[in-house]
């Protein structure tokens, strides 16, 4: 019987379905195609992660050059008093 398991847990897509029982094969083909997508999940969320991340840095960064007043001068321009 071919253990369709690596030693880390995950499925090995490299065997050949014909390895497998045939009363096996279907479940065997499911669990590779479920192994799939969820490698594409968490490369997406990891890429996503990234986006925030670098939208997180600029956004720092731009308000870091947005000037600031103090209370005194925002006083002053709102009572015109400049």
């Amino acid at each position: 019987m071919t253990d369709i398991f690596e030693n880390s847990g995950r499925i090995r897509a490299d065997i050949a379905p014909e390895s497998i029982q045939p009363d096996r094969r279907a479940a065997f083909a499911a669990l590779v195609s479920a192994q799939a997508e969820c490698d594409q999940a968490e490369a997406n969320e990891q890429a996503a992660v990234e986006r925030v991340e670098d939208c997180v840095r600029i956004y720092n960064e731009a308000e870091a050059h947005v000037p600031r007043q103090t209370i005194t001068e925002l006083v002053k321009e709102t009572f015109n008093l400049t």
